[in-house]
């Protein structure tokens, strides 16, 4: 989008993965905004709170992601669902206007390289609200039944780790949704809330923990650091390419997907430490 003529931008909806929708869509819609564009987004139902801060309009479609681990989610067609819900955006007359396909931008990454137009994203912190009551420690136990079921922790491991939090003092919450992650004994059960709650819930804790997954991303953007797992080839995305504040992160990819509890104990102090380390790769 290079030209400096201002625009009506109908956007979306993403259909991908919520990693890549944090760092390579939202980000850069909000930056088109800041150019003076006006936006008119479709977004999946849930996620408003992404694009709330700078569209003019947001509108909400019901659909399921299909199961597929991957940038794209194959199988729908972000162009069809805007057309098929034109008649919802309440667009000027006599204005033209510009269709932007999430699938059709330069922005998804290579963990190598760094295109041009990754740099043309606008991020704000998100869950900056503050709350009555707020765990110090956030889990995202992952437990999805249908894509990579190797990446999901054990519950006893969860169980566990939780009741070691407990032990030493800490409250603990779990975030996610009923069908694709556990809350362990001994955490306030947080799933199913709307995302800017689980943001503010992030946003308010010491430290979030958990596997690496979308949430933990979404801690990113909410500036509170995190102790996440997997392997190794996920360290660039937390140290640097989807970090865009900084963020204290500790990254094990020793054991990738299944580090014991002693480790993911250890790292969560140790994070909560007034001088945490930026990111460490054990």
């Amino acid at each position: 989008m290079t030209s400096n003529t201002h625009k009506n931008i109908i956007a979306g909806p993403f259909v991908g993965e919520f990693g890549w929708e944090l760092f390579s869509w939202q980000g850069h819609l909000r930056w088109l905004s800041a150019q003076g564009h006006k936006l008119y987004v479709f977004c999946r139902s849930g996620l408003e709170y992404l694009y709330n801060d700078h569209a003019k309009q947001v509108v909400s479609l019901y659909f399921e992601n299909p199961g597929a681990n991957c940038i794209q989610c194959h199988g729908l067609n972000p162009r069809r669902l805007a057309i098929k819900n034109h008649d919802l955006l309440q667009l000027p007359s006599c204005e033209p206007n510009e269709y932007l396909n999430p699938h059709d931008t330069l922005l998804f990454w290579p963990p190598d390289k760094e295109f041009e137009r990754f740099k043309d994203q606008k991020f704000r912190i998100f869950g900056t609200a503050p709350l009555d009551y707020a765990p110090q420690i956030i889990i995202h136990a992952r437990k999805r039944q249908i894509v990579a079921t190797g990446r999901n922790w054990p519950d006893e491991k969860w169980d566990n780790l939780c009741k070691r939090f407990a032990d030493s003092g800490f409250n603990i919450a779990a975030i996610g949704t009923h069908s694709a992650a556990y809350c362990p004994e001994y955490a306030l059960d947080l799933r199913g809330i709307s995302i800017q709650e689980t943001c503010n819930f992030i946003g308010n804790a010491r430290v979030a923990v958990g596997p690496s997954s979308g949430p933990m991303h979404l801690a990113s953007l909410c500036a509170t650091p995190h102790v996440v797992w997997g392997a190794s080839s996920n360290i660039p995305r937390y140290k640097t390419h989807w970090n865009p504040h900084n963020t204290p992160c500790i990254y094990h990819a020793r054991d990738k997907w299944n580090p014991t509890v002693n480790d993911v104990y250890g790292l969560t102090l140790q994070i909560m430490d007034p001088k945490p380390e930026h990111i460490r790769a054990n």
